[in-house]
């Protein structure tokens, strides 16, 4: 049920519909991954996903009533929310993203 892959000179999807979702560790190395949470639960109340991104790109797309916290290492390079939070007293858990981000991006949306 944990997130897992690198990708290396290539693209990648990932979707996850786990309803006990634990996390993991994912990494785009010159190359791109979508990573699509937007079906799953989380396990528990608070959930970590590693990063890994360079020379690279990753769209992570997650459920409305998850609140996000980016905490990656960015170097010349970005890490966006695109997204609204939902409130707190809405929101079913968190997701924490962590790890680093080296010549490339993160977006995270809806």
């Amino acid at each position: 049920s944990d997130s897992s892959g690198t990708y290396v000179f290539s693209g990648g999807r990932e979707r996850v519909t786990s309803q006990e979702y634990r996390g993991g560790a994912v990494s785009a190395i010159c190359g791109g991954l979508e990573l699509d949470l937007r079906e799953a639960r989380l396990a528990n109340k608070q959930v970590t996903l590693e990063v890994t991104v360079v020379c690279g790109g990753m769209e992570i797309m997650v459920p409305k009533d998850w609140m996000v916290h980016m905490q990656p290492s960015v170097v010349l390079g970005g890490a966006e929310l695109q997204r609204r939070q939902p409130k707190v007293e809405d929101a079913s858990g968190e997701l924490v993203i962590t790890g680093t981000v080296v010549c490339g991006g993160i977006e995270v949306k809806d």
